[in-house]
Parts: structure tokens; sequence; C-alpha cells
């Protein structure tokens, strides 16, 4: 590959990523995953330049990501709780944020 083609290539690399996280319902390990093929993709090709890419490429996405990415999905915990029905009576699962208010 000419050093031209190996940079298209990693252009469009990192225009797929910002547009998973402009438009796509994705989770960070996606993200992540896309990430990594890139960072292959250079070690491959571009050894010496891996530093580089580890200071450009990773954080850019990570703000991206806070500033785009989907809402923050809630997050759940187990409490367990007896009940004095046995059918409803173990673990049951509130938001976290729901718990947070109540204290």
């Amino acid at each position: 590959m000419t050093d031209q083609e190996i940079a298209e290539t990693l252009r469009r690399m990192s225009d797929r990523v910002a547009n998973l996280i402009f438009h796509a319902d994705v989770d960070w390990i996606d993200i992540e995953i896309a990430i990594n093929e890139m960072r292959d993709f250079c070690r491959e090709h571009l050894p010496e330049r891996l530093e580089l890419f580890e200071m450009i490429y990773p954080p850019r996405f990570e703000r991206l990501w806070e500033q785009f990415g989907p809402p923050a999905r809630p997050r759940y915990v187990v409490v367990s709780i007896d009940l004095p029905w046995s059918l409803t009576s173990g673990a049951v699962v509130e938001k976290k944020s729901q718990l947070e208010a109540a204290k």
C-alpha cells in the first residue's frame, strides 16, 4: 500500500467510527472494537506511527462519545427485600437513580 492509500484507509475508518457515534445506537464496546481495528491497521502498516495514533484517535473518539453519544442508559442494581407473599419475594431490580433519590 502506498502512503496515500494508508492515509485514505485511516480516514475512512475514522469517519466510520465517528458516524457510529453520531448516527447509531451502539454501546461503547462497539466503538472500542472499531478503534482496535484502526489500531491493528496502523500497527501493520505504520508501526512507527502507533504512538501518534494513540495520541490522536482514541481521545478524539472519547470526546465525540461524551458529546454526541447516546444518553446515559439507566443503571440497575439488585436489592433483596422480603415481602409477605412468596411469589414476589427475593430480588427486585430498581433503578440506581431511584435508590439514590431515596437516600
